[in-house]
């Protein structure tokens, strides 16, 4: 068996084989005998469709204005391919992205954004490389991303309470 499977029972149950011992489904698991997490179907389709939900959510959010932002300044400073710069740039990002949400898990939003404003950082440097202003650029962009995520909870408030 390889992690991640369901292996379903006749009373509205299933396993998942999993890894590691801090793999904690929810709260109602159990661990068996065997090392397997048991919960119920119900668990199961409500912790897929919340995985679903979030993963769309963050999909569309790392398409984001600054992103735009990003292809303009590549688009007018150098003579490289927006199709294979994102396609390239999505393979390299996949680690960091990953790398980003354990720094949140360890260290929380503000180890988080720390981690960001220095990708932010390397990025700028590595822009300059096609010219000057395109690493200003960059660093601008990151500057108001910085701020948007202090000033957003307020404004947010502003609207819900």
């Amino acid at each position: 068996m390889t992690a991640g499977c369901l292996i379903f029972r006749g009373d509205n149950h299933c396993i998942i084989p999993f890894v590691r011992q801090e793999t904690i489904v929810q709260a109602r698991s159990y661990f068996s005998i065997d090392c397997r997490i048991s919960v119920t179907f119900h668990e199961v389709k409500r912790m897929t469709k919340d995985l679903l939900i979030a993963s769309i959510g963050l999909s569309l959010f790392i398409i984001c204005p600054r992103m735009a932002g990003m292809v303009h300044v590549i688009a007018k400073h150098s003579q490289a391919s927006l199709f294979y710069t994102a396609l390239y740039g999505t393979i390299i990002a996949i680690p960091l992205v990953l790398l980003m949400v354990m720094v949140f898990g360890k260290f929380g939003i503000w180890g988080a954004l720390a981690f960001c404003i220095l990708t932010d950082i390397l990025s700028a440097l590595f822009m300059k490389e096609i010219s000057i202003k395109a690493g200003v650029e960059t660093i601008v962009i990151a500057i108001f991303v910085i701020i948007g995520v202090k000033v957003a909870p307020y404004v947010a408030n502003l609207f819900v309470r």
